[in-house]
């Protein structure tokens, strides 16, 4: 996702409670200009910290592929902040 203008956000929108953490992980992600104002609006300048869980059963399954990597490569740190978390999506995409 780049910076663009013209995001329009729709009237409503319904998302699963199942699915709230990576539709979150979603919008820190983007760099649109209004998801980017979205979140600033309701983090309200705090610092926000990112950290993840890590099922090493289901981890089993990606063996030898690009996602075994990107865990691996979200594990080399604890926590994250919004910036080094999409730095380190980055080298994925």
């Amino acid at each position: 996702m780049t910076a663009t203008q013209g995001f329009i956000p729709p009237f409503m929108f319904y998302i699963s409670r199942h699915e709230w953490d990576i539709s979150l992980l979603t919008l820190l992600y983007s760099e649109d200009i209004d998801v980017v104002k979205f979140v600033a609006g309701i983090t309200k300048g705090a610092e926000c910290k990112i950290s993840f869980e890590y099922n090493n059963t289901n981890i089993k399954k990606w063996d030898g592929t690009e996602i075994e990597g990107f865990i691996e490569k979200l594990k080399e740190k604890s926590t994250y902040n919004i910036e080094s978390f999409r730095a380190t999506i980055k080298v994925y995409l």
